[in-house]
């Protein structure tokens, strides 16, 4: 069995910048770091992994006065899987509350490498774009539904539309630069990835 815990309060950049209706909460893809994060701590390559099956039942809300004890519990149930559990205990002003919520599951399958060596020639592919649409318009528009990303969850680039494909130039916002090496599969520009689409 694999097991850790974490303390996430607002404090936390991918929570104090990502608002919902007025509360900051963990956005729902930040559990792929997390878990690829686990594994690796406990001597597992990512290359040899695939994280399947997460379902996210409830959002990791950190308001004022409060944070989560959060807790990733990976049982072996079979050569090559893991089940995953991660779930928490609110804390108020210190006070550990008694209720454990279950806030996602999923699985982590061990899998050969795979290998991708294609290229996308992103200076051909611009000139052909029907539509163009930078990031800032998305959050603007994410903004008017109050789902609001500041700081360190904003990413930076473009999305070029063609009657056949969709391409993004993504990268981080200059707060979010400072420590990114130290993600495996960043916050910041997997949430923005899937926004987009």
């Amino acid at each position: 069995m694999i097991y850790e815990q974490f303390n996430l309060s607002a404090q936390n950049p991918m929570i104090g910048s990502h608002t919902v209706y007025g509360q900051p909460l963990l956005p729902g893809l930040a559990y792929i770091d997390m878990l690829y994060q686990v594994f690796r701590k406990h001597g597992y390559r990512y290359d040899r992994l695939e994280l399947r099956h997460l379902s996210i039942y409830k959002p990791l809300i950190a308001g004022e006065g409060r944070s989560v004890r959060l807790a990733v519990r990976c049982e072996n149930e079979a050569e090559g899987l893991w089940k995953i559990r991660v779930e928490g205990r609110n804390q108020h002003h210190g006070v550990l509350e008694p209720e454990i919520i279950l806030y996602a599951t999923a699985e982590m399958h061990s899998i050969a490498p795979v290998s991708y060596d294609e290229t996308l020639d992103l200076a051909a592919f611009k000139p052909s774009a029907v539509r163009t649409v930078g990031f800032e318009e998305i959050y603007a528009e994410f903004r008017s539904r109050e789902l609001v990303h500041s700081g360190f969850m904003k990413a930076e680039g473009r999305v070029y539309e063609t009657s056949s494909a969709t391409v993004m130039e993504l990268g981080l916002g200059p707060q979010a630069l400072p420590g990114s090496e130290q993600f495996m599969f960043h916050p910041v520009l997997v949430d923005g990835a899937v926004w987009v689409l």
